[in-house]
């Protein structure tokens, strides 16, 4: 492989601003599964280690620990629950039921919906979960399509 000239969070930004980089980035997204049949291919203890030896300019995700009310089991803090659907080596949590399915106006949202409150989560443990991964561009928040990177 070719010499990197960039690390992988200055590759992204190159990208994100409209600049060539030395190469195009990469990233790496698998199932549990998947992800632990990489590592013991490439004898890796971790898949950060699978990951930097395959070159791949993984996006950190952050975390914060979630410390609101209590969740009904196999539900999320925007009230969406999820039942795991099966596909043959594991499976995959699939929302089944959204609380907004059935509101029809903002009035009916403004008036029976509850949005998540950010004081719900402790972020003290954000910067541990950066250390040593500094050289990588950070996911700030957001979820597909829309994901936040900085």
């Amino acid at each position: 492989m070719p010499r990197e000239s960039l690390t992988p969070r200055e590759r992204w930004l190159a990208v994100l601003n409209r600049r060539k980089p030395d190469r195009v980035p990469m990233d790496y997204w698998g199932t549990d599964e998947t992800s632990a049949l990489l590592r013991e291919y490439l004898g890796c203890r971790t898949i950060d280690q699978a990951l930097a030896r395959l070159h791949v300019d993984y996006v950190v995700k952050l975390k914060p620990e979630y410390k609101g009310p209590p969740l009904p089991r196999r539900t999320d803090v925007f009230g969406c629950r999820f039942r795991a659907m099966g596909y043959g080596s594991g499976a995959y949590n699939e929302c089944v039921f959204s609380p907004l399915a059935g509101l029809d106006s903002i009035e009916e949202i403004e008036r029976r919906y509850q949005w998540p409150n950010p004081d719900w989560w402790d972020y003290g443990g954000i910067r541990g979960q950066i250390r040593g991964r500094e050289k990588y561009p950070i996911r700030g928040g957001g979820s597909e399509p829309f994901l936040t990177y900085k």
